[in-house]
Order: C-alpha cells, then structure tokens, then sequence
C-alpha cells in the first residue's frame, strides 16, 4: 500500500507538468493567432492610428471578395445564382429594361420618401426652425408685401424691400449650389456649367467692372436684374483692383464649387451602402479591373488615384479634389468602399473643391479677361518663356500667341452670354441698327456685324419699323432661364443654334436622370438580389 501511495505521489506532479504544458501550448497557438485589428484600408502601408477611424467598432465584418468566391466553391447552386442574378442586372436600365427599371425606381423613391418623412418628424430643426420659418415666409408675402418690393429702378437699388433682398440672395446661393451640382453628378458625366455660366459670368463682371470705371454700387448677382448695370454705381471713376474684383466673384464660384462637392456624394454613398450591406460594389470592382487592365493616362490615373486615396485619407481626398481631376469619381467610390465616414469625406472635398480649386481658376479667369491684369501679368512672362526659347534659336512670340488665344477665348465666352430682356434693353424701349451694332461688335469684321444686324432686324422686326421691342423678340428669350444669347437672335443660327441649345440642355438634363435612376436601380437590384441569394442559403440548411 505505502508503495502504491509513493508511486501515485509520483505520478501526480508529472500529470500536473503535462497539463502545464498542455495549457502552455493551448496560449502558444492562441498567441500564433492575434487578433485582427479594425483598419479602414487592408494594407500594410497604412499606419498611425487615424487609419483606425474609418470601421465602426459596433459595424458587421464584411466578407471579401476571397471568402465568398470560398463560399461559393462549397455551395456550386449559390454560385450559379449569383452569377445567374448579375447578369440580369447587366440587363437593367432605364433603355434595355423600362418596365423592370421604373418599378425599381417606384422602390427606391419610396424608400427614400419614407426616409425623408421620419426625418422630418424626428429633426428638431425641422420643427423649430423651417416649418415656422417657411410658414412665416409665405405669411409675409400677403401681409408684408411692402418688404418684399422690387426696386424701382437700377439707378436706385435701396428702394428694394428687405425680404425681396434677403429672397434674391437665397435664388443666388440656390442657383449656384444647383448648377455645381449639376456639373460633377451623373457618375462619370456632368453638365459643363462652369463653362456655360460661372466663366461667363466671370468675364462679364470684369468688362463691366472696366467699362464703368467703378465698383462703387455695381451688382455682380447673376439672379439680380440690375447685374452688372453702370447705372447703379455711384462716385467717380476708381483704379479697379485684382482684389476688388476677385472678392465681388469669389461668393458665386464658392457657392457653385461646394455644390461640385455635394454632386461628388453619389459615387460615395453608393459604394459605400453597398459595402454596409455586406456585398462587393460591383462598378467600384469592375472600375478598378479595367483600370488596371489598361495603360492610357486616365486608367493609370484611376489606379494612382484610388492607392493616393487608401494611403493619406482625409489629406489625399483635400488633395485630389483640389484641381481638376478627371478621374475623381474613383476617389468617391474608393472612400465609399473604404468606409470613410461621410463629413471625413464632404469636408475634404468641399475644401478641395469649393475653396481651393474653384478661386484658382477665378484668379485665372479674372487675369485672362482683365485687359490690365493680362497686360500686366499674362504677358510679361510669355515674353519671358519667348525670351528663354530664343535663346535655343527657335523665334516664337508667346506674348501675341498668348493675345491671339485670349481674343479667341473672349469671343466663344461672349457668345454664350446670356442677358435678361431688361438687360438687353437698358433704358430703351426699342433696340435700333445702332445699339445692335454695338451689341454684336465682337461677332466679326464690321461688315459680318452688319450682315447679322441686318438679319436680326428682318428676322424680328413684325411691324417693319426697323426697330426690336421686346414683345417681338420674346420667341428668342431661352424656357431654361428666362434669358436671351445673342446669337439665338440672330435667325440664320437661330434656326439649329437655338434648337440645339435647348435640345441640349433638355439633353444632358434627361441623360443626368436616367444615368443616377439606372445607378440607384442597380444597386436597389443588387439588394434584393443578395436577399434572395440569403434565402435560398437558409432554405438549403433547413434541408440538410
């Protein structure tokens, strides 16, 4: 017995280091094993710890693009159903499939009005502030009228009433806001709106500041009805500044380059929703392969781009919205996929393009229509490059190159001008030979001009009395904006001019619609499709 107990004695400390060490090597694999830790890029170039921000603690993983192809080498029928289900919606849009696109948008309309309508009974804001400031609004209207009174005359803008004010300066932001937006929306398209209003504008409001002589009361407002009107300035004639004029256009290409910002969120959200809802963005991925795939400058852009993105964050966004970046769609969608958060993301953008890019090009502009900022800038360094080229032997004049182009410029901006009927007339009631002819001075050689006028007078003039009146010209004035270009006056343009510009505008308006409604389908399709690829899982398990 005491020989049995010696032995078991023995035989307890050796099972006790065999459990140690057991348990030992149990922590050795759990240690082989560290835990993942919550990164918004998967690379290992990324580190410091503001790479941590970008996946919520709380969020779901999502799988990869590795673990479901896993998933589905394991289950051959989920395969074919998803593979089956993506080339439907290959088949989906607003032009291969109406019927199945238009109820698809009927979904998405209506979660989308179900998602406004519980915002606005859960926002303080929305109650306490714009439900009683919109109903005051209107209120005004019928009971304040005198506050909301036009100005008499442009000679004498503070007869305007308070409200009228206030009103126009809130159509101001909205159109501006509106028009950016319509620039950078449409993945990938966008109405060139800088082009066809803001540079024209720009230009405008530097003539007029030179013309006048005076900054003193001259309104730069595009929804004002007395813009750019010499008849509203006050005082003598005053050396007009670089700075003047930068400060009276900055407020509009502000406005619109924030809206540039907001027409940059499609690409993110939807990339992003599609990412939270645990499903590949299948534009992002497929972006991403043709980009790869492909060696021209826009692809390779696509690439650097999106791995500029995923290295410096909130700074690599700043950076690539802040100049005119062709393939800044990308950006949006990788910061979607990435999950960055949204105000990391909008405010980046709106500092890159709504302060930064957008005061450049007015500074260019500005010094590009300006007759003394480009004599006094513009051309002395081309002289300068001339100078640094003749001395290889090559005799180029950059500086009347450089003239000839502006000329150039000039003359395509100021056809596309765009003038209010009141604009066009001033103080005169009829518009004669001679104030046509001073009109379309930059339209040609004297003898074009007088070509043009001619035309204008026979096209317009009803009553044959060689004289417009604005009721006879109001077949020319544009249902877009209630403005008139003048070259839709004039009838040998007029006839296709005209037309294509409204048929253009009409265009690119419905091209924008259908691009975002084929956009938001797709990806309410690719919804449904992954609840249905979920159900057909769950009815498999319940199988087995």
């Amino acid at each position: 017995m005491g020989k049995k107990k010696a032995a078991a004695k023995a035989a307890e400390p050796k099972s006790r280091n065999n459990e140690n060490k057991k348990g030992e090597g149990n922590k050795a694999v759990e240690k082989k094993a560290p835990k993942a830790k919550a990164k918004w890029v998967a690379s290992p170039k990324n580190k410091g710890d503001q790479n941590k921000e970008f996946i919520p603690k709380k969020e779901a993983p999502v799988k990869s693009g590795n673990q479901k192809n896993n998933d589905d080498k394991e289950n051959p029928e989920i395969k074919a159903l998803r593979e089956e289900l993506r080339e439907r919606r290959k088949n989906l849009g607003m032009l291969k499939s109406p019927i199945r696109t238009g109820y698809l948008a009927i979904l998405v309309s209506r979660d989308y009005a179900v998602y406004i309508w519980q915002f606005l009974l859960s926002s303080l804001v929305i109650k306490l502030l714009v439900i009683p400031g919109v109903a005051a609004w209107i209120a005004s209207k019928f009971y304040l009228q005198d506050l909301h009174r036009a100005p008499s005359s442009c000679a004498q803008p503070q007869d305007a009433g308070s409200l009228w004010i206030l009103e126009i300066y809130a159509k101001e932001a909205g159109w501006w806001i509106l028009l950016g937006v319509l620039s950078s929306v449409g993945f990938g398209t966008g109405l060139h709106s800088g082009v066809m209003f803001l540079f024209p504008h720009i230009m405008k409001a530097v003539f007029a500041a030179e013309s006048c002589q005076t900054l003193n009361g001259l309104v730069t407002m595009y929804q004002h009805p007395c813009k750019l009107d010499c008849s509203a300035t006050s005082g003598g004639p005053e050396e007009i500044t670089f700075l003047a004029i930068f400060l009276r256009v900055c407020g509009a290409c502000m406005l619109w380059g924030i809206g540039t910002a907001i027409g940059e969120l499609p690409p993110y959200a939807v990339s992003k929703a599609a990412r939270l809802a645990g499903r590949e963005d299948e534009d992002y991925q497929q972006e991403l392969e043709d980009a790869k795939s492909k060696s021209n400058p826009i692809s390779v852009m696509k690439v650097w781009t999106i791995s500029f993105t995923e290295k410096y964050g909130f700074w690599g966004v700043l950076v690539l919205s802040a100049w005119p970046n062709a393939a800044f769609d990308m950006c949006g969608m990788c910061c979607g996929y990435l999950l960055m958060p949204f105000w990391t993301f909008f405010i980046a953008t709106t500092i890159g393009k709504g302060f930064i890019k957008v005061n450049g090009q007015a500074v260019f502009f500005i010094l590009l229509f300006g007759k003394n900022f480009f004599k006094s800038v513009i051309l002395p360094i081309g002289k300068s490059i001339g100078g640094v080229i003749a001395l290889t032997g090559m005799n180029i004049e950059v500086d009347i190159f450089l003239s000839n182009q502006r000329d150039k410029i000039i003359k395509v901006f100021e056809k596309q001008a765009r003038y209010s009927v009141e604009k066009l007339f001033g103080n005169s009631s009829a518009l004669d030979k001679t104030k046509l002819t001073e009109l379309y001075e930059s339209f040609g050689t004297p003898e074009e001009i007088e070509q043009i006028v001619d035309r204008v007078i026979s096209g317009w003039d009803a009553n044959a009395d060689g004289k417009l009146t604005k009721s006879e010209i109001e077949g020319a004035v544009s249902s877009t904006d209630n403005k008139i270009s003048l070259g839709s006056m004039d009838p040998k343009a007029s006839s296709w001019a005209g037309m294509l510009w409204e048929l253009f505008i009409i265009g690119l308006v419905v091209f924008f619609l259908v691009s975002i409604i084929d956009q938001l389908t797709a990806a309410k399709q690719q919804e449904l499709d992954d609840e249905t690829i979920k159900q057909k899982m769950k009815d498999g398990k319940k199988k087995k």
